[in-house]
């Protein structure tokens, strides 16, 4: 199942990068530099609470 990472503050689609080992290191969107993203995956529904 193919997943990808959503900027939150842009929007760009990107591949998940690999794990960096430098400390303070983190994922970043490659367009704006934005931390907060959302993992998405594809052929993959939303079931609501129930």
């Amino acid at each position: 199942m193919p997943a990808w990472l959503e900027c939150d503050q842009c929007g760009h689609d990107h591949e998940i990068p690999d794990r960096s080992f430098e400390s303070g290191v983190g994922t970043r969107c490659p367009e704006c530099g934005g931390r907060s993203y959302t993992v998405r995956h594809e052929g993959l529904e939303s079931h609501p609470d129930g």
